[in-house]
Formats: C-alpha cells, structure tokens, sequence
C-alpha cells in the first residue's frame, strides 16, 4: 500500500514549546491525522520528530511506499544525502528517521512550501497553542536533550528551515 505523509513541525521560540502535526493520505481518503504538543525543543527538532511519528503510524497502517511532504529544507535535504547532520541533538533523530524510512520498500520525501502542508502545519500549531493555553505561557526548560534521545525509543511523541541549529 502506497501513502502520501504531509508533516509539519512547530517551535514557538528556539528552541520553545513545540508540536508535530501530521496526516496520512491514500488518494483523496485520510488515514490519519494528528498534531500533538512534545515539549520544548528547537523548530529542527519538532520536524524530525514529525517525519519520525509519521513514518512509524505509515508502518502500523501497514503501508510499504511512502511519499514525505515537507517544508523543512534542513530535514528534507538531510534525508537525501544532500546536506550533513552536523548538530548533536539533530543526529539521533536523523538516524532514528533514516532506520524507519529504511523499513519501507520506496521511500521519497519533498521539500514543498507550506502552503502545500496546510493540514499538517494547522495541527502543528494547534497542538502548541492548546498546550499554552492548558499552562499558560510557561514552557519546560531542559527537555530538548531527553525529547531527540528518545525519539526512537518507543515513545509516540516524535521547525521550519533553517539551520543545522538542533
């Protein structure tokens, strides 16, 4: 089964609370959609752990051909080999990303404008905002480290472009 993965990822602040917002698509039918709050780490970051809850949620539905949709530059380029990771907190989430995409029989992913991932860009912001709301303005200094260690650990909470920040 092939799907098509649009996936947003958003920090307000840098590094600030963040969230993901991803949906999965086969044709014109949503799988699945979500956007969730993951605490507070870079705009770099929240794009991994996009791509990284997308790929593994494309896995459970049981799709072998995946089409990434991005408006990250950074993680879109490093996903094909065209840009170096070069940031600490950056490479495990690159490398957690790279073994998800390995697992399917095709895999591509694009870089596009965020006009093309609405939904996901939406879900995203949405997901910080209520967050916000929930605590108010507070956010949880410190968590950056233990979110990009843990981002293949099982764990189901996996960013704009720019650089290879973390």
């Amino acid at each position: 089964m092939e799907v098509v993965l649009y996936i947003d990822g958003a920090a307000m602040g840098n590094p600030g609370p963040a969230g993901v917002g991803l949906v999965v698509r086969q044709g014109n039918r949503v799988l699945y959609e979500d956007g969730r709050y993951i605490g507070e780490m870079t705009n770099n970051m929240a794009e991994y752990r996009a791509l990284i809850a997308g790929l593994k949620e494309a896995l459970k539905l049981g799709a072998d051909k995946v089409r990434v949709y991005s408006d990250s530059q950074l993680v879109v380029y490093q996903m094909q080999g065209r840009y170096g990771v070069k940031s600490p907190h950056l490479a495990p989430l690159y490398e957690c990303a790279r073994e998800l995409a390995g697992r399917f029989a095709h895999f591509d992913i694009f870089c596009v404008d965020r006009s093309q991932i609405r939904e996901a860009d939406r879900l995203a912001h949405r997901a910080v905002l209520l967050y916000r709301a929930k605590v108010g303005i507070e956010s949880d200094s410190g968590e950056a480290g233990r979110m990009a260690a843990s981002a293949c650990a099982g764990e189901e909470s996996p960013g704009s472009t720019g650089q290879d920040a973390g």
